[in-house]
């Protein structure tokens, strides 16, 4: 069986709330694809929000990056997985300001990234970033007009 196969069941089960059995097939997928980048992003998905085994999810989504650490959506998943969870406002951070070194119109960064440096009580830094968020998010719909 090819590893589309299995991340297809892995879907079919994430469908029907089977996180383990997801898990299972992710395994297996990986198994066979161990370079896959999504691969690990989704199984650090279902892990982080299926599961709630969010350091097993973070472990994965680092693998990702690890694979293709140009790609700006990974830090960008490691840090929303750090901030919702609570634990390392400081990591998410770092992740999101690594997405935005990246691609600085990436809007939705700045957004996470004040979200973070608000919890750790960093409100001047926390209005700079909504205000970059509000002007490119703006800029953005500007050129969708």
């Amino acid at each position: 069986m090819n590893y589309k196969s299995y991340v297809e069941k892995a879907i079919f089960h994430i469908s029907n709330s089977e996180f383990t059995q997801a898990i299972d097939n992710f395994n297996k997928a990986i198994e066979i694809n161990p370079k896959c980048e999504t691969l690990y992003i989704n199984r650090a998905f279902v892990k982080a929000r299926g599961l709630k085994d969010v350091d097993s999810g973070i472990d994965d989504i680092t693998k990702a990056i690890e694979i293709n650490p140009s790609n700006e959506e990974n830090y960008i998943e490691r840090g929303t997985t750090k901030l919702y969870d609570g634990r390392d406002f400081k990591g998410a951070i770092d992740d999101f300001t690594k997405a935005i070194e990246m691609n600085p119109m990436n809007y939705s960064s700045y957004l996470h990234r004040g979200r973070a440096k608000y919890h750790l009580g960093n409100l001047e830094g926390s209005k700079k970033d909504f205000a970059i968020y509000n002007q490119k998010k703006d800029a953005k719909m500007e050129t969708l007009r």
